[in-house]
């Protein structure tokens, strides 16, 4: 067993306890501050070469904008030509359908010569021949009865005659539900 013998007095072992963790509190300071600079060398390279590559990026996409400006040019003249386009198919209506439509309820001894149509108001005259007041009549209840017309009228000179009439009809087009 060995005994352990401290032959300084109370003072000075306390000043060695003092000076102790003086050292100690500036080897911490010391390494607290080598970490810092280690770290902020790392934090200045890394900022330089993000700056760089910031700066390289942003060339890049001003001269590739640069570049593609006609592109986008002749994009927007496109898409300016899509809605005017669109715009018009909006408002198309197959004609030829309506037509064919139509003609099948003539009757065979009508004979149609003209057909007015008023886009704004969707409305319609028909201007014709018919052998006999009953093709005449056969031909109106036909219109009538076709989901596409609607407000047919037909003046009373129409009837006046018994065979070889001119006739007129007028009413409104439902195109739109069909």
């Amino acid at each position: 067993m060995i005994i352990t013998l401290n032959l300084a007095s109370y003072t000075s072992r306390k000043y060695l306890i003092k000076e102790k963790i003086n050292i100690l509190i500036k080897d911490v300071i010391l390494m607290l501050l080598f970490i810092m600079l280690i770290n902020s060398i790392y934090i200045f390279i890394a900022y330089t070469f993000l700056n760089k590559n910031y700066k390289e990026i942003k060339n890049l996409k001003e001269s590739i904008q640069m570049h593609n400006q006609p592109f986008n040019q002749e994009i927007a003249d496109i898409n300016k030509k899509i809605k005017i386009i669109d715009g018009a198919q909006k408002d198309y209506v197959k004609w030829s359908e309506k037509i064919i439509q139509l003609n099948e309820i003539v009757p065979a001894n009508i004979k149609l010569t003209r057909f007015k149509f008023d886009k704004n108001n969707n409305s319609f005259e028909i201007f014709g021949w018919a052998l006999k007041r009953n093709d005449f009549l056969n031909f109106k209840e036909n219109l009538e009865k076709n989901s596409m017309i609607s407000e047919l009228n037909s003046p009373l000179s129409n009837l006046l005659l018994q065979e070889n009439i001119n006739f007129s009809l007028n009413g409104k087009l439902n195109y739109e539900n069909q």
